[in-house]
């Protein structure tokens, strides 16, 4: 479901991927009652069924989007592979595939050994990440999206010859992503506690968590802007870059800093500091690169000779299909 979703999202197309998705959720919220309590007729597998729910959906979702891309005669339906084809095709997949997997598992691996740190201070200080945590998931969702749209849009145009049209996406990208994270920022900042008290309802934990919002909360914003240089760079196949970043941001600054700060201010707090500054060394780190322009010039010494108009203005590009045509 994940690979299809990818590549129906590489052409452009958003909008599939979520319907079966939406009717896998769907089925799997009908099928848990009826198998964890056995009704009409089906076995009662106790909590086990939630598992099997989740499992049957799933399955019939993947078969079912795949009829559907059969019917529809999609260029990416599943079929056998060309062989003569299938050792390039694999060779460019994990050069940046594996990149992209590893820089997943860095973050995971980074959130464990940060948990840990804020394990080292309590009960309290643990409750207060968790809940805050939930409330980060949920405000670096739109910057997620908007990034793999973003990756998207210029892997097609960087595809199809039309560098300068990176830069509207990159404008643009800043622009949506950058407005609803700040959005999001703002109602942290100003209602904490309403946001905590849906998961928490501790006055102690609350308090910590409304401190870990004040600071963490208040750079959600660098955080959306990094999907948007990540996402070009992402786009272009540079995702060993975007790697380095990652690993910069969580192991060079965000686990030392936030040991080092939480034992020199003696709080947990230090490492409310250390996330947050993570997150603007991110941005910084991905802008500059992008702005650099390192990623576009390996792209325009691959590109044929007649490709030049497009790479340099997309307006001028535009205007010449109009005349060919």
């Amino acid at each position: 479901m994940f690979a299809l979703r990818s590549m129906l999202q590489g052409t452009g197309d958003s909008r599939t991927p979520l319907y079966f998705l939406l009717g896998s959720v769907v089925l799997t919220t009908v099928l848990d009652p009826l198998l964890i309590f056995g009704r009409l007729g089906l076995p009662e597998l106790g909590l086990n069924g939630t598992a099997w729910a989740t499992l049957v959906s799933q399955a019939i979702a993947l078969v079912a989007l795949n009829l559907y891309l059969h019917a529809r005669r999609s260029p990416i339906a599943p079929g056998w592979p060309r062989f003569g084809q299938l050792g390039p095709t694999i060779r460019k997949t994990l050069r940046i595939g594996v990149p992209a997997a590893v820089q997943q598992s860095v973050v995971a691996l980074g959130m464990v050994v940060v948990t840990g740190i804020v394990n080292g201070f309590g009960e309290i200080a643990t409750a207060a990440f968790g809940a805050a945590s939930r409330i980060d998931q949920i405000a670096f969702l739109p910057a997620i999206n908007m990034g793999m749209a973003i990756s998207t849009l210029a892997g097609q145009n960087l595809g199809a010859g039309h560098h300068g049209r990176v830069r509207e996406i990159f404008a643009w990208g800043c622009v949506f992503s950058g407005g609803m994270t700040l959005l999001i920022s703002a109602v942290a900042v100003a209602f904490p506690e309403a946001l905590l008290r849906v998961f928490i309802t501790d006055p102690a934990v609350i308090e910590l968590g409304v401190s870990y919002l004040h600071t963490v909360g208040a750079c959600y914003v660098f955080f959306g802007l990094t999907f948007v240089s990540n996402g070009i760079i992402n786009g272009a196949g540079a995702t060993m870059i975007t790697t380095a970043t990652t690993l910069l941001s969580l192991w060079v600054v965000r686990t030392p800093l936030a040991y080092w700060l939480s034992r020199e201010m003696r709080s947990v707090k230090g490492v409310w500091y250390a996330i947050a500054a993570s997150f603007v060394v991110s941005m910084i780190a991905g802008t500059a690169y992008y702005t650099s322009g390192r990623w576009k010039r390996a792209l325009v010494q691959k590109a044929p000779p007649g490709d030049a108009a497009r790479q340099a203005d997309p307006a001028q590009a535009f205007a010449g299909e109009v005349g060919e045509a």
